[in-house]
């Protein structure tokens, strides 16, 4: 029998904020105490991985985080509004886009 863990993405969700959004976007992460101090320095981070999936060979898809939204969503999926959250919301978004490779 298939299970999901057998199915590989193809695409790599990043989950990505906008500058605009950085300051409400830490105060609704539960774990937010631990993002970069300024937007500036997330977006480097963000970028510099976005780069390394690239030169991998991977498609990527920034999956851009509403604070507005996004625990909604989370509390939808049942997840917490940390990094696993942003993990699976940026994975979602992916699939979503590009689907599943199930060969």
């Amino acid at each position: 029998m298939v299970k999901i863990s057998d199915y590989h993405p193809r695409a790599v969700g990043l989950p990505w904020v906008r500058k605009e959004d950085y300051a409400a976007f830490v105060r609704i992460c539960e774990d937010g105490h631990d993002a970069p101090a300024t937007w500036d320095i997330f977006n480097q981070r963000s970028e510099q991985t976005e780069r390394g999936w690239k030169a991998q060979g991977q498609i990527t898809v920034r999956a851009y985080i509403d604070p507005d939204t996004f625990p909604g969503w989370c509390s939808a999926h049942g997840k917490r509004v940390d990094s696993n959250g942003r993990a699976a919301y940026a994975a979602s978004v992916a699939a979503e886009k590009h689907g599943r490779d199930d060969s």
